[in-house]
């Protein structure tokens, strides 16, 4: 888990490429996280060291130290655990995600995952195979949604502002039609 949050919050410290992939809200909500646990005044130290120049790895320490002593504390840890979780929905929705696009292949590669079936198989019904290929993408379309679903959910009821609630609210409502329309898709 250390190392899990070492990088979490090493990302959000140097704003890095794959934070700038993730939903606004949870970019935002997750920095305000990591300042008021790690660039706090009552340890100059390590709040003048990760906003430093220092290497990469300099900051890294010092994340690791900082880390090793709070996690003493029971709220870092509950605090910690629901970022992480947060965090790990976030990254696996920011790979191989193609929205809106239609693909007429017998076999697809996303990432580490193939479906269909290779093209030198012989007596192959590329119909068939291209149906099976549509369903397993709108059920894998639908689990994402699902997931962006409860991550939205969990950063709604986390809020405090109503403004940031209502915007929350919309995002919620939008979700839900997408999910309600794929699942009249998919016959549920």
């Amino acid at each position: 888990m250390l190392e899990t949050a070492t990088k979490f919050i090493l990302d959000f410290i140097l704003d890095n490429e794959e934070v700038k992939k993730f939903p606004k809200d949870f970019v935002t909500a997750s920095m305000k996280w990591v300042r008021s646990w790690f660039l706090t005044d009552d340890d100059p130290d390590t709040k003048s060291m990760l906003e430093s120049n220092a290497s990469i790895e300099k900051k890294k320490e010092a994340i690791v130290q900082k880390t090793e002593r709070l996690q003493q504390n029971p709220q870092f840890n509950h605090e910690l655990k629901e970022r992480l979780q947060e965090y790990g929905i976030h990254v696996a929705n920011s790979r191989n995600v193609a929205i809106g696009n239609t693909i007429s292949a017998h076999t697809v590669h996303i990432g580490d995952v193939v479906y269909g079936t290779p093209l030198a198989a012989p007596n192959v019904h590329a119909a068939g195979n291209l149906s099976q290929l549509e369903k397993q993408g709108m059920e894998d379309r639908l689990q994402l949604l699902l997931r962006q679903r409860q991550a939205i959910q969990k950063g709604h009821d986390l809020e405090g502002d109503a403004g940031r609630r209502f915007a929350y609210e919309q995002q919620l409502a939008e979700k839900n039609t997408q999910i309600t329309e794929l699942k009249q898709q998919l016959g549920l």
